[in-house]
């Protein structure tokens, strides 16, 4: 993949895809007419999603990829016109044009922005993991491909369990009226680099399972971790949340993200057991642990550049990429299977890293005072009514890298921080910069 050319094409009219602006490899953007100015030897990157890909015929195209190829989308999803209608909050848009600060009308430097991008995103892959071909659907389906072995062969009881206890997506319980209070909603997001190696920086269960006898189980909230630490494999339990904690209640909101919620992953029993009054009914104990060589292979480099890496957008975005991927299934096998079932057993553990980490942090963003309305993949979103500035502060204090918010002097950031000199960019909106310190990072790693 070495040789292959990446670009980016802004159709004025993503349904007509008739013309607009388009760029390979970062070069100047150029004006084109359609499909037919496009040449063939480049990968491009399209401002259309996946469904409107399908319904043009680009679906499974060699050449063509969906704005939401990435972990983040390319630019920003429109919101229905009755969502807007019926609520009176204002969206701020996040895509990876909001994270570079590129305007919305500006589309010459979208496409040569994003090209740039794109390239060295998918650079990262060919040299770290290997890919040889950009991968047809999405990179994270890509990473899964390439991190064997195939799933798990498990019994159906535990597929039953581990599917349960897979949550994408907490949507935290809100007054209905919130969204007629004027508000304006935000997406923040945890450091992508940091996000992930603390969710891959794990052991993760064997694809062998063992059910707890019931005497074996604890009998109180109170000694579940203690339980817990004696285990030699990690756990899925079946429980009973009788009681939690009102200050957070709301925020876990637990059985959201779920048509069936019984199931929870250890990471997430201690959370429970420590906040509220829980029963543990079952519980199953992989026999042992695990280490995927491919995946400490691939994180131990940038483990080693600290919080430096996170000053590269482009490494930022595949490792996103990269353990959404860890945490996917493959396609079922029927002709090995048969009467079995497969499942990717370390899923739901990848997951609830994930929701524990934004959790720590909701927790703390409603503290300094704002809405948090839901938080999964590395991102919270809240409603607020405070300016551009004070949500400025707020994510500098927390940690959180906010849109590009064009704030031209936030007076509340020590550049000795690695964070805050990320924050600096992004809150300036100054893409050359983000760009020219994204190039200078890579090339400490490639």
């Amino acid at each position: 993949m070495n040789d292959v050319k990446f670009g980016c094409v802004r159709f004025e009219d993503p349904y007509q895809h008739n013309s607009g602006w388009a760029s390979i490899n970062g070069g100047k953007a150029f004006r084109i007419r359609g499909t037919e100015n496009l040449p063939s030897d480049v990968v491009f990157m399209l401002n259309l999603e996946r469904d409107l890909m399908f319904r043009c015929g680009f679906k499974s195209h060699s050449r063509y990829r969906s704005s939401e190829y990435l972990s983040l989308r390319y630019t920003s999803k429109e919101i229905s016109p009755r969502a807007i209608e019926n609520s009176n909050v204002t969206w701020m848009p996040y895509s990876i044009m909001n994270v570079l600060g590129v305007r919305e009308d500006d589309w010459p430097t979208q496409v040569q922005s994003m090209s740039t991008i794109f390239g060295r995103v998918m650079k990262i892959g060919w040299d770290r993991l290997g890919l040889k071909t950009p991968p047809p659907f999405s990179l994270d389906y890509g990473v899964r491909q390439e991190l064997a072995p195939p799933d798990d062969i498990v019994p159906r009881r535990v597929v039953n369990a581990l599917s349960e206890s897979t949550v994408h997506y907490i949507q935290s319980e809100v007054n209905a009226d919130i969204y007629s209070g004027g508000y304006r909603r935000f997406q923040v997001a945890i450091p992508r680099v940091k996000h992930a190696i603390n969710i891959l920086n794990s052991f993760m269960p064997s694809s062998d399972w063992k059910l707890v006898g019931k005497k074996s189980l604890p009998v109180s909230s109170e000694s579940i971790v203690n339980w817990l630490r004696e285990q030699e494999g990690c756990v899925l339990a079946r429980i009973v949340v009788n009681e939690l904690n009102p200050a957070l209640g709301r925020l876990i909101n637990f059985g959201s993200g779920q048509d069936s919620r019984r199931w929870v992953t250890m990471d997430e029993l201690v959370w429970l057991s420590e906040l509220g009054n829980v029963q543990i009914l079952e519980a199953y104990v992989s026999k042992g642990f695990i280490e995927n060589q491919k995946i400490k292979d691939l994180i131990e480099p940038i483990k080693e550049l600290g919080d430096v890496a996170d000053l590269s957008v482009s490494l930022g975005l595949f490792m996103e990429s990269f353990w959404v991927g860890a945490a996917k299934t493959l396609a079922p096998r029927p002709e090995v299977l048969k009467e079995k079932f497969s499942a990717n057993s370390s899923r739901p553990f990848y997951k609830a890293r994930d929701l524990m980490s934004c959790l720590d942090a909701a927790i703390s963003l409603q503290a300094a005072g704002v809405h948090v309305v839901g938080y999964g993949k590395g991102k919270i979103g809240f409603l607020t009514d405070l300016d551009d500035y004070e949500v400025g502060r707020i994510c500098a204090k927390l940690g959180l890298i906010p849109p590009a918010l064009n704030i031209q002097n936030p007076d509340y950031l020590d550049y000795t921080k690695p964070i805050d000199v990320l924050l600096g960019m992004t809150l300036k909106s100054d893409t050359e910069l983000l760009l020219d310190t994204d190039k200078n990072v890579l090339e400490t790693i490639l």
